[in-house]
Parts: C-alpha cells; sequence; structure tokens
C-alpha cells in the first residue's frame, strides 16, 4: 500500500522507482490516498498502480478498507520467492 502525500518523497515517484527496479517491479502496488482527482488516479495507474483506493475520512472505514485490500491482495497461498 502507498501514499501519495508523504512528506518527503512524493508517492508518485516511489512509484516510478517500484516499477523501474528489477525484481520489485513485480510488488503489487495499490495506491490509497485522501485524494480523488481524476488527474492523481491517471498518473498512479499510468505510473504502473494496480489499484487505486480513496481514503475514507472515518478510522473505521478505514480499517475495513485496508481489510478489504489485505484479504484481496495477500490472502492465499503464496510462492515461494527464495
Amino acid at each position: 500500500m502507498l501514499d501519495l502525500k508523504m512528506p518527503v518523497v512524493s508517492g508518485f515517484d516511489v512509484l516510478k522507482w517500484i516499477r523501474s527496479d528489477g525484481i520489485a517491479r513485480l510488488i503489487p502496488v495499490v495506491v490509497l490516498s485522501s485524494s480523488a482527482l481524476t488527474e492523481d488516479v491517471n498518473r498512479a495507474y499510468s505510473l504502473g498502480a494496480n489499484a487505486y483506493m480513496v481514503k475514507p475520512a472515518d478510522a473505521v472505514a478505514l480499517e475495513r478498507l485496508i481489510q478489504t485490500i489485505s484479504d484481496f491482495w495477500f490472502v492465499g497461498e503464496k510462492p515461494d520467492l527464495r
């Protein structure tokens, strides 16, 4: 999960780096941002995000969203990457 609005490096820059790195480019990236701007959504997808979710303001709803993301992307058999 990647936030776009970080204090030192933008999430877009992190996403660019992930997608340009050899093995890291295989990591699924779910952008979780407070921005619902179409230009942010489009830019994230154009840089290789696998999904874009807008953070809800309510803490309980945010917890449910994170659990849903986790259930979708991280549940089930994991390949042995050794």
